[in-house]
């Protein structure tokens, strides 16, 4: 059975220069501002690739686009999904996420579906207390990763915004 479908929260690229990149979509689109999340240990733990516990980091910048959320990831450390795609495909187009912030019991009906179509979890982690995240081993099907995720985005506070003027969105 097909999980609760949600509406695509998120899409996400992968670069080697998130701060050029964040500044070329502010230029280009207006984009802004941009919230950034830096993700080491021990805000951010128990990761795994492909079922093994690796250690990696990375830093991340979103924005609102509408309803959606587009991210730029910049991997740090460490092997995980994002140095593998960056290796095969170079920067770009990344991962969706379709469902999103669900209920622990929503979020595994969703992993058992893709796990019913032969699609298992690539990467998947933990940030903070209660955030739990999964990307799909799903690009060969869908030529891109899907991410899932539950828990409560409110634990996460950003890092730093850009561009500064808008730094009172860290004391909102």
């Amino acid at each position: 059975m097909i999980p609760r479908p949600g509406e695509l929260t998120h899409i996400t690229v992968v670069v080697k220069d998130l701060r050029k990149t964040m500044e070329t979509y502010r230029k280009i689109f207006g984009w802004e501002p941009w919230e950034g999340f830096v993700l080491k240990a021990p805000k951010h733990y128990e990761t795994m690739l492909r079922g093994k516990p690796v250690h990696f980091s990375m830093e991340a910048a979103s924005t609102m686009v509408g309803p959606v959320n587009y991210e730029i990831i910049q991997p740090l450390e460490g092997k995980s999904a994002y140095t593998e795609w960056l290796d095969r495909h170079g920067e770009g187009f990344q991962h969706i996420s379709y469902w999103h912030w669900l209920s622990r019991e929503d979020t595994d009906s969703a992993l058992k579906h893709f796990e019913q179509m032969g699609i298992s979890v690539l990467m998947s982690g933990k940030i903070k207390d209660g955030l739990q995240y999964y990307y799909m081993d799903s690009d060969k099907d869908l030529k891109v990763h899907v991410e899932i995720a539950c828990g409560k985005t409110a634990v996460v506070k950003p890092d730093w915004v850009y561009p500064k003027s808008r730094i009172q969105l860290l004391d909102s």
